[in-house]
This record gives C-alpha cells, structure tokens and sequence, in this order.
C-alpha cells in the first residue's frame, strides 16, 4: 500500500478526518442526547462491521495475496487497534465511565498515531487510490474521532481522578492481543508470533532514538534481557512505562473538561491543609496555656468565644 510520508495523500486522509470530526460536532451539538448517542454508536458499528467485510475486497478476496490462514489472522484481533475496533460497540454500550475513559485515551491515542505514522502493506494501489487505503484510515479515524464526539458532545464525563485505570486496562487489552498471537501460531495459523503492538518487546528501530531510549529508561532491569535471560518479559515490560508516562499523558488530555474539576481539588487541599495547620497551632496553644495557667485556661477559652460571639475586644488578666 503506497503512501508515501510527507506526499499530498499522507496530509490529505488525517486532515480530512479532522474536518469530519468539527462538521459533526456542529452538526450533533444542538441534537436530543438520544440522536447523538446513536450516531457516535453507528460509527462504531459500522467500523466493526468493515473489519470483517473487508475480505469481501481486494486484496483479502484475493487468493495470490492473501491465504486462508492470513484472513483468519487479520480478522483476529491481532493487534490492539484491531481488538479496539471489536470491542469499542460493545464498551460504548457499557455504564462503566472507566471503560469509556479507556475508549477516550486510548483510542485517541492509537487511532491518531495510526492514520499519522501509517503501516500498510508493501503491494502497489495506485499511489494511495484503493479500498484498503480508505479502509485503513476509516477504521483507525473512527478509534479517534469517535470516543472524542462522544467527550465533546456530553455522552460520557471523564474524571482525572479514574485515569490510573486506563494503563491497567491497556495491559489487560494488549495481554489479550499476545495470547490471539500466540493462539494463531500454535493453531498453525501463522509461522511466527506476531508482535503486532510492541507486546513482546520494544521494535529494534525504536529502541535506538531517543524516544526508545528514554521510555526505556523507565523499564526495571528485571524486565530486560540478561545474561541468564536473552528476552524482555512479554507485556511486563511496558508497565512502568505506560502509568509513569501514560498517566500525566492522559491527565492532559483531560485537562480541558477537567481543569476547573482539578483546581477546585486542589483549593480543597489547600484548604484542608490550612485546617489541620490551624487545629495544630490552637492544640499547641491549649497546651501551654494549660502548663501556665492551669484549670484558668478553661475559663479563658470561654471568654474568648463570648468575645467573638459579641464581636467585640475583651481583655482578661489572671
């Protein structure tokens, strides 16, 4: 599949989905909750629906291209844009505001990445021009478009304070895609165990810039190759990475419906913080008071709020 990086077509297909994303936004906006639900739910169905009615075209209807055994595994979630696109109806039609928050981080984060840094296949298809090439940018537009509609038009709230679940879900989610992998190779469906979506180890290219370095970085040794072990740990090996920079990645992307939710949190703090301060400096104050005066402390903490209570100035000496 021919798109080249930096041709007219590599801008073309991601721009166009963001002026898809604003025309929807201004057509949905001042619609009934109830046509906006069911457009965004569309969306994700007719992208569940393209997944496996893409064999129906070349070149997966093709038998010289693509074996009985490539169909079964590119119909498999096989990787994790894949298992987004079959799950994403299903997690739409939840209750469960952590499993939406996963469809908004993630999917946004993994749709835009796909249509931006785009992996297709080698075969020619007219410079970009073919069904796979807009199926390709359908399929991964929607994982984004999507889950932000359905931020921007109020079908889901997110919450900052929920964020530290998405990481734990991304690792359940990609954990999945290694076992379909490695399902698919021991069910003799392919030769080789897929490392479609990094699971089992960071992709040597990668793993030499600087990006790779530093997100390496935070991968403990013990999830590294060694001399008694030559592997990462599949999966394991992404934890630390994923909540140490996944987390504050996903807090600013949350920041615009968030950030009067986060400041207000932060003046609780404060304030609470003050609180305790105030307690603290009156209990020590009751203390001395007590080691000079003795049972006079009473009487004079009981003139004080007289005094307060009458707004006015009293002095007492003992």
């Amino acid at each position: 599949m021919t798109v080249e990086y930096g041709s007219a077509l590599y801008f073309i297909y991601p721009l166009s989905e963001i002026l898809i994303v604003i025309g929807l936004y201004f057509l949905l906006r001042n619609r009934s909750k109830r046509v906006i639900y069911w457009v965004i739910f569309a969306m994700f169905a007719f992208n569940f629906a393209l997944h496996f009615l893409k064999v129906l075209f070349y070149p997966y209807n093709d038998s010289t291209v693509y074996s009985k055994n490539d169909i079964v595994f590119t119909l498999s979630p096989s990787n994790i844009c894949a298992l987004n696109v079959i799950i994403f109806p299903f997690l739409y039609l939840t209750k469960r505001p952590a499993l939406k928050d996963y469809m908004f981080y993630v999917g946004i984060i993994s749709g835009f990445a796909a249509v931006w840094l785009p992996s297709m296949g080698d075969f020619d298809t007219s410079n970009g021009i073919a069904f796979d090439t807009f199926r390709f940018y359908i399929c991964h537009g929607i994982l984004w478009m999507a889950p932000l509609l359905m931020v921007l038009l109020g079908m889901h709230k997110l919450n900052y304070r929920r964020i530290w679940v998405t990481p734990l879900l991304y690792i359940i989610v990609i954990t999945a895609v290694l076992a379909n992998n490695y399902a698919l190779y021991y069910m003799g469906y392919t030769k080789s165990i897929s490392d479609n979506g990094f699971t089992i180890k960071p992709p040597d290219s990668l793993a030499q810039t600087g990006i790779g370095k530093f997100v390496l970085a935070f991968v403990p040794s013990v999830f590294k190759p060694s001399e008694d072990n030559s592997h990462y740990w599949p999966v394991a090996w992404q934890i630390f990475p994923v909540y140490i920079i996944g987390c504050p990645l996903a807090f600013v992307m949350s920041l615009w419906w968030e950030g009067k939710h986060f400041i207000s949190d932060l003046k609780a703090i404060g304030a609470g913080i003050c609180l305790e301060y105030r307690a603290l400096r009156i209990a020590k104050k009751r203390s001395r008071y007590h080691k000079k005066y003795g049972n006079k402390v009473n009487f004079k903490l009981k003139c004080k709020r007289l005094c307060l209570k009458c707004k006015r100035f009293l002095r007492y000496k003992y």
